[in-house]
């Protein structure tokens, strides 16, 4: 697949399934969408676009629910996690490169969940994981933690965490993981981002910069992958 890939591109695919940023030679992340957007949502092209400048190759696609509901025009829910899990590996293998995992909400959350199955077909390609705002509970259950697979994640994983996100607030992602509920792992570092939202994004009352924030999450990001020596 690698020679297929288009250099110094931005916005074109490769065998019409993954969108392309940055250059064939550099260090390659996977970046997959959440729940509520597909991977052509500006939040995705834009940080896309912040870390081929940071030096990345960005590969982007849909997962297929994704896809079907952009083709019809209306969203639906997304199948089981295991299901994606599975997608997920497919997709990493067809890539067949080494690379990292960036993924937003339910995209971070299904990666963390396949760098947790060391069996795993795909597991020689993964060098680690980020997740941009982890959905650690949804906001009508937040009871029912998504964190239970933790100590099984077999990578370096970076969790971005906005302090206000409704999925994760900090006080109640520390007490949780305080509590020794989904155990200690080495490999997972949890870094907050002021005020932030699901996005990662401060609310305007804060005087805290958005585009500064983003910014400052790529180039952490870059630096993340490139410590791995993708």
């Amino acid at each position: 697949m690698g020679e297929k890939i288009l250099e110094n591109k931005y916005q074109r695919t490769i065998n019409e399934r993954f969108f392309v940023d940055g250059y064939l030679t550099d260090p390659c992340v996977l970046l997959l969408h959440g729940s509520g957007a597909g991977c052509e949502h500006e939040w995705m092209v834009s940080m896309a676009r912040r870390l081929a400048a940071q030096g990345l190759l960005v590969l982007r696609t849909n997962f297929a629910w994704m896809e079907k509901a952009v083709a019809r025009g209306k969203p639906c829910p997304p199948p089981r996690a295991d299901k994606l899990v599975l997608e997920l590996e497919l997709l990493v293998l067809e890539i067949g490169r080494p690379l990292v995992i960036v993924g937003k909400s339910l995209g971070g959350r299904i990666g963390s969940m396949l760098v947790a199955e060391s069996a795993s077909a795909a597991s020689g390609y993964i060098r680690g994981t980020v997740c941009l705002g982890y959905p650690f509970h949804s906001q009508s259950k937040p009871e029912q933690w998504r964190t239970a697979h933790w100590p099984l994640v077999g990578v370096p994983m970076l969790v971005m965490q906005g302090e206000s996100d409704p999925f994760g607030r900090r006080d109640e992602v520390e007490a949780h993981l305080g509590s020794g509920e989904c155990g200690k792992n080495a490999h997972i570092q949890l870094q907050w981002w002021p005020d932030g939202d699901h996005d990662l994004l401060p609310r305007k009352r804060s005087g805290i910069s958005g585009e500064g924030q983003l910014q400052a999450c790529a180039q952490q990001i870059g630096d993340f992958v490139r410590a791995l020596s993708v």
